[in-house]
């Protein structure tokens, strides 16, 4: 998961994420959570790492005061980011998140808690959008045994797809992630998470 010197794409921004002036054909993906601590930026490292290894790297904007970047796999540096695709990481911020899904460049991947306390904020965010949007769900497994079951969701607030980020001693250490250490379930979870947001890139 290494990439070769070259631009660093982590900035370090306020919570505001809207463009004062738009770039034609840009898309947003928003990785935001129902609360601190739920594992909102090793999701966005995750997702980085696995886009920059299929060609694709975003553009990373770091709103929550640069913890972003020492988190991803390999650093945030690539060859040339796409300027016209940016990662946010919110941290908590979901409502700023939520204010943006009228763009239809923009996708939300929701990070919560796989609890039942954790769902049920999920859920609570989930009926706060009115209008159509691209949203997946993705939840993190903390330790304790859990029952696993998906966010409750109804046809006004579709989700393109919810994944479990299973419990992993390798992302629990913190720090920069050694992607090679990771559990082969957590590889496959981190490849369903692609899945929906460039389901092109599926494999």
């Amino acid at each position: 998961m290494s990439s070769p010197p070259g631009f660093r794409t982590s900035v370090a921004t306020p919570v505001s994420v809207g463009s004062a002036d738009p770039i034609p054909g840009l898309r947003r993906l928003l990785v935001a959570g129902t609360a601190g601590g739920v594992g909102t930026t090793t999701v966005a490292a995750l997702l980085f790492a696995e886009l920059r290894e299929a060609g694709d790297a975003p553009f990373l904007i770091d709103h929550t005061g640069g913890m972003l970047g020492p988190r991803i796999p390999g650093g945030d540096e690539v060859a040339s980011p796409d300027h016209r695709f940016r990662l946010h990481d919110l941290g908590r911020n979901i409502d700023a998140a939520l204010a943006e899904l009228r763009d239809p460049g923009v996708m939300l991947i929701m990070v919560t808690a796989a609890t039942p306390l954790g769902r049920m904020l999920a859920a609570e965010q989930l009926r706060r959008i009115s209008m159509p949007a691209q949203i997946a769900v993705v939840q993190v497994e903390c330790f304790g045994r859990r029952a696993r079951r998906p966010v409750p969701t109804d046809q006004r607030t579709p989700v393109l797809g919810q994944v479990l980020l299973p419990l992993d001693d390798v992302l629990a250490a913190g720090g920069r992630i050694p992607y090679n250490r990771l559990a082969r379930p957590t590889r496959q979870a981190i490849r369903r998470m692609i899945g929906v947001v460039r389901p092109d890139l599926a494999r």
